[in-house]
């Protein structure tokens, strides 16, 4: 193989490597949170959180 091809692959898979890292690192953040506002206070909150699988974490 000449040189100057061995050159260019290897010089490719650097490039394409440090895309698939640098593509890799930048993935999104994902939370699973909600913010809603309850009329009826804390009670009322925690209830209509249990109805929905959640857990109320209050007024952080």
């Amino acid at each position: 193989m000449d040189a100057q091809v061995a050159l260019l692959l290897v010089w490719t898979a650097l490039v394409l490597l440090t895309h698939e890292l640098t593509w890799a690192g930048a993935a999104e953040v994902y939370t699973n949170t909600w913010a809603v506002q309850i009329n009826g206070g804390p009670q009322e909150a925690d209830r209509i959180a249990r109805e929905h699988g959640f857990i109320n974490q209050g007024n952080n």
